[in-house]
């Protein structure tokens, strides 16, 4: 996905001369894998100690329990990543990540294992530019791969720093150091190997073990883990690196409707927006909206083969193209010539507002060497490490269930009707994808045994949230469009996974599938899914039938064996794609590698199918590509050796009906025209060995999609009138609002004016109080002391007037008059002064009475 995202490696190299480099590292000859530890069918075999120094397992206390459930999920122990060049002018290089060995040892009296890692980074520009390598030793404390199982997958992030080693009962994180360059001093696989110590992630409770793990499309930092129990977990491993502390948590039920053992199986990110705008893997009419949506879409299916998906799941840190953000503004907003918003609604709306449309959320990347303003990362805070309780109430992914039609032949049993293949009904499914999105969703799955299946949905994967009080929404439905059988043989702990191009590769713009077993590489096209993404129409007859081309296949003559890894290399956006697959010898030969990588041309490879095809010849579409060569279901020989008979003739006849277009034969006889009988001969026998038993079926499928177009109008028709009716209520709710507002202003005025009415009478009420309160107190005492000064000035006037007539004779007759006219002016003054204050305070109490009064 890296490597589809990044426009990263220079057109000067192709795909197969990229390709080529990476098959000539040293580092395939060392690498060693038990593929039967890694299959889970016995115990890891002991090990001898790292050069580290590290000790023997003796006495260690490993931190999970041995009991390891068996591994049914295929191998990769290599990748391949594009990182970004130093500066702008730089040259984008390629790194290749590969796991040369896996021991156990003892730290400190505990369990630790070491994970040998060789990095080699190569530049884009010739064929020989082997930059630097350098080994990496990942210890993983508390995990004992011989006495549990051993790494089964190396999964890379997009920046080349974060890895994730996956077995059954661990999963293993660990930051890697900066890859090395031409000029770092430790550049070399000779040097001292540098120690990168992983954070062990174990299952939260015994009997529950990892299923798969895939980084977010969207982020380096955020995983997603698939637990056996149907338990979702996203963990933000710069945060929070713990299982029982996700970031967003979802819980797999199928809608609750399973059968006795039925498990989540498998879980694939719908796909992710590139700097174009255009999806990834999700066909060439996605747009930017549409891919949008699907790079926070997570599907999901059962053992059984039930499939279900949730949206939007969205990290709280994520990088998101920049037109692909403005795409979503300008559909949000509804602005004309833009792209049709699909599943919006007023929540999803909502939703986008508050995340990836919010101006306080967005940031420009920094990215090295790529050019400003491309990306913008988007930060937001609706989830369980954020605003948990809003995201609780509001945003949580609802699951959506795709309900489909079983037939009568599976009736009591839950099975699928298969009439071309009935030995895969019971077998258990293993993988899921989605192949294109547009104009109409077309989903696979693939079973244990070999069987793909694929599905055309009714509507489009759209978000939706969990809302108890909404009113539940129209559920989806699928129906199975084509079966290709893979004819894989039988093996232990089969298992297939299902993948796609990075781009349409196909003839005529069709879709690629590539489909991967233990032994077995085959890519399946797709030819009608490329007419209705062209946008042409043709009856269900003369629509072209899958084919399958054959990229690579383990013989028996070269022993025991496994894939154990497969990637994909596309240059540039323009250029073909090549493969490149690791297998492993169980038991090699002296003085042959354990371990060969070995590249396959797409080109090449879809090139002779359709050759093949066309001609009808008998021969397998890979034969002669120069991969591979196809191993024979008998296990002797390889096709197309000279002998038509035995096994392998009946399966080339199959795989030659298989990979045969299903068109609408020509006329046999015409009117005045000589037919040369073997030709007629060979036009019968091109109809009866051509799939007919699936034209039926498809027609049946087709009118029943055909029939839900209508339903799905009226349910349109009657969601519109509904919301313009809606619209209508809250128009007349605005203005009742408007005039309760008026009203309430006015009474609000009228409040106001009553309120200084009743502020002004307590004013006087409190004044009236205080008045009286001065003639009960002051008054009185003001009354008691004029009655005090009377009595004085009559006891002065007694003391001034002699008692004894004699004593009085003494006076002179003018001082007795002065005597008499200074008692009378201080009497007189006195008597003056209580006069002016006694009519003070009558004056107040007469206005205090006159106030009360009036308030009254």
């Amino acid at each position: 996905k890296a490597l589809a995202r990044s426009p990263g490696i220079p057109a000067l190299l192709g795909a197969m001369q990229c390709a080529s480099c990476i098959e000539g590292l040293p580092a395939w000859k060392e690498v060693v894998a038990d593929l039967s530890a890694l299959r889970g069918e016995r115990p890891a075999t002991a090990a001898a100690p790292s050069a580290g120094g590290c000790g023997g397992r003796a006495g260690a206390s490993s931190l999970l329990p041995a009991d390891t459930p068996p591994v049914v999920g295929l191998c990769d122990l290599f990748s391949v990543v594009s990182l970004p060049a130093a500066s702008a002018a730089g040259t984008p290089r390629l790194a290749v990540y590969a796991v040369l060995s896996q021991v156990a040892t003892t730290v400190a009296g505990s369990a630790c294992s070491q994970v040998t890692l060789r990095v080699s980074v190569l530049n884009g520009t010739s064929a020989s530019s082997v930059e630097a390598s350098e080994d990496v030793v990942v210890e993983v404390p508390g995990y004992d791969v011989q006495a549990s199982a051993p790494f089964r997958q190396l999964l890379v992030s997009s920046g080349g720093r974060g890895v994730l080693l996956l077995s059954g009962r661990c999963c293993a994180a660990a930051a890697l150091p900066v890859p090395p360059s031409s000029g770092s001093p430790s550049a070399g696989a000779g040097a001292g190997a540098a120690t990168a110590r992983a954070v062990p992630l174990e299952p939260p409770r015994e009997g529950v073990h990892f299923v798969k793990a895939a980084w977010h499309p969207l982020s380096d930092a955020h995983v997603g883990l698939l637990l056996s129990d149907g338990s979702f977990e996203l963990l933000n491993l710069s945060h929070r690196a713990a299982v029982a502390e996700p970031e967003v948590h979802l819980q797999v039920t199928f809608g609750g409707d399973l059968e006795a053992g039925e498990t989540v199986a498998d879980f694939a990110f719908c796909g992710a927006p590139a700097s174009g705008g255009s999806g990834v893997g999700v066909g060439p009419a996605a747009g930017p909206v549409e891919a949008a949506w699907l790079a926070m879409s997570v599907l999901f299916v059962s053992t059984r083969g039930r499939i279900c998906f949730f949206s939007p799941v969205l990290p709280s840190l994520a990088v998101f193209p920049t037109p692909v953000l403005d795409a979503l503004a300008r559909a949000c907003s509804g602005a004309p010539g833009c792209e049709a918003p699909g599943a919006f609604g007023l929540v999803e709306r909502d939703w986008l507002r508050a995340t990836l449309l919010c101006a306080g959320n967005r940031r420009e990347a920094d990215l090295a060497g790529g050019v400003p303003g491309t990306f913008t990362v988007v930060r937001h805070n609706l989830h369980l490490h954020g605003h948990s309780n809003v995201y609780a109430k509001r945003w949580v992914p609802a699951e959506q269930v795709l309900v489909e039609d079983r037939s009568d032949a599976g009736a009591g049993t839950g099975d699928l009707a298969s009439p071309r293949s009935p030995r895969h009904q019971r077998s258990s499914y293993t993988s899921v994808h989605l192949v294109v999105h547009s104009p109409v969703a077309v989903l696979a799955r693939a079973t244990s045994t070999g069987l793909v299946e694929v599905l055309v949905a009714s509507a489009s994967l759209g978000p939706r949230f969990k809302r108890p009080s909404a009113r539940p929404a129209p559920g989806l439905s699928c129906s199975v469009f084509e079966e290709i059988d893979l004819v894989t043989s039988p093996g232990k702990s089969p298992c297939v996974r299902l993948s796609g191009l990075p781009s349409p590769e196909g003839p005529s713009g069709a879709p690629v599938l590539l489909a991967r077993t233990r032994t077995l590489l085959a890519a399946i096209v797709l030819p009608w899914c490329g007419v209705m993404a062209s946008g042409g129409a043709a009856p269900i007859d003369s629509l072209q039938a899958a084919s399958v081309a054959t990229l690579a296949e383990l013989r028996a003559a070269d022993g025991p064996g496994e894939i154990v890894g497969w990637q994909t290399l596309r240059p540039s956006a323009s250029s073909a794609a090549a493969g490149l697959f690791l297998r492993v010898r169980d038991k090699a030969t002296v003085g042959e590698p354990a371990a060969t990588l070995q590249a396959v041309d797409f080109e090449a490879v879809l090139s002779a199918a359709t050759k093949s095809a066309g001609s009808g010849a008998k021969a397998r579409s890979s034969s002669g590509v120069g991969v591979v060569p196809p191993l024979s279901s008998s296990g002797t020989k390889a096709f197309g050796a000279g002998d038509d008979s035995g096994p392998a003739a009946d399966r080339e006849e199959y795989l030659r009906h298989l990979t045969a277009p299903v068109l609408l034969p020509k006329p046999l006889f015409g009117h005045g025209v000589e037919r040369d009988p073997t030709a007629v001969a060979e036009a019968v026998a091109a109809v009866q060995g051509g799939q007919l038993a699936d034209l039926s079926a498809r027609q049946v499928i087709l009118k029943h999609l055909v029939s839900q177009l209508p339903v799905r109008a009226d349910a349109l028709r009657s969601e519109l009138a509904e919301l313009r009716k809606s619209g209508e209520q809250l128009r007349d709710s605005t203005r009742e609002g408007e005039k309760a507002v008026t009203r309430i202003g006015e009474r609000q005025e009228e409040l106001e004016a009553q309120h200084r009415r009743i502020v002004s009478a307590l004013t006087a009420r409190l004044e009236l109080r205080g008045l009286d309160g001065v003639g009960a107190g002051d008054v009185p005492r003001l009354w008691s002391q004029l009655h005090d000064l009377r009595q004085a000035f009559e006891l002065l006037r007694a003391a001034a007037t002699p008692h004894r007539m004699p004593e009085a004779a003494h006076f002179h007759p003018e001082e007795l008059a002065t005597l008499e006219r200074l008692q009378r002016t201080w009497t007189d003054t006195t008597a003056s002064r209580l006069r002016a204050q006694a009519e003070e305070v009558e004056a107040l109490v007469d206005a205090a009475t006159r106030r009360a009064a009036a308030a009254a």
